[in-house]
């Protein structure tokens, strides 16, 4: 939590530069929907936001935060239940690089460094005590962090003078036993 209140400090603090930086429309954020899919799990949903500085036509810097990966398990009557929760986020900076096609249309690639986050907890309850009218059950929950160094490619189109849409292709190296790529879509709004 930390973490995502730290990159939501510095978006804000990018939101309140000088006005005649923000005129020129280099700060921007976004938002982006897709799917993560890993070797040893069932594709996933992969939610976003991001924001960064754009540097000139050719280079920006960015932060993100995505949710690679959130998966619940439940199972269970009135008397006995067991559910699991695995979730993985990255918390990642990158150096993006665009060739501009058109007055339109960019190509972009991504370097950059992600601190992915991982954590596992599960709870059963075994059974009801009617004397005492009481559920017993036990928990358990682990965590683990670790930077990779990541990549991606793309497109970027315009579509308007301060919004532009893109498709994402990202690759996140071996965690947790597999490797994660995944395929979005975005939308980004200058300023």
């Amino acid at each position: 939590m930390k973490k995502l209140i730290a990159a939501g400090s510095l978006l804000l603090a990018a939101t309140i530069a000088p006005v005649s930086f923000a005129q020129q429309g280099n700060f921007y954020v976004g938002g982006e929907l897709g799917v993560s899919q890993r070797d040893d799990i069932d594709d996933e949903v992969l939610i976003g936001i991001h924001g960064g500085y754009q540097f000139n036509p050719n280079f920006r810097l960015e932060l993100g935060i995505r949710s690679l990966m959130n998966e619940s398990n439940d199972s269970g009557n009135r008397y006995s239940y067991y559910t699991e929760d695995f979730s993985v986020t990255s918390y990642q900076v990158s150096a993006v690089g665009l060739i501009p096609l058109n007055s339109k249309v960019r190509l972009f690639g991504r370097l950059g460094v992600a601190l992915l986050y991982a954590s596992y907890e599960e709870y059963s309850r075994d059974y009801y005590d009617y004397y005492y009218d009481y559920y017993y059950g036990s928990s358990y929950s682990e965590s683990e962090t670790k930077g990779v160094a990541f990549g991606g490619a793309g497109v970027e189109v315009d579509i308007h003078s301060r919004l532009s849409a893109s498709f994402e292709y990202t690759y996140y190296p071996d965690f947790l036993g597999a490797e994660t790529d995944t395929f979005a879509v975005g939308i980004k709004w200058s300023f």
